[in-house]
């Protein structure tokens, strides 16, 4: 049960990080030149 929940707690933190980078990874992108494929 123990590991059950390390697993969990384990998959949870590599989501939020994973979600924020690719937040942060968006915000830079839009910053320095807007995605030609977003126009089309």
């Amino acid at each position: 049960m123990e590991l059950f929940i390390v697993l969990v707690n384990t998959v949870v933190i590599l989501s939020l990080a994973i979600y924020i980078y690719l937040l942060c990874r968006k915000k830079d992108n839009q910053d320095e030149s807007p995605d030609p494929q977003r126009d089309e």
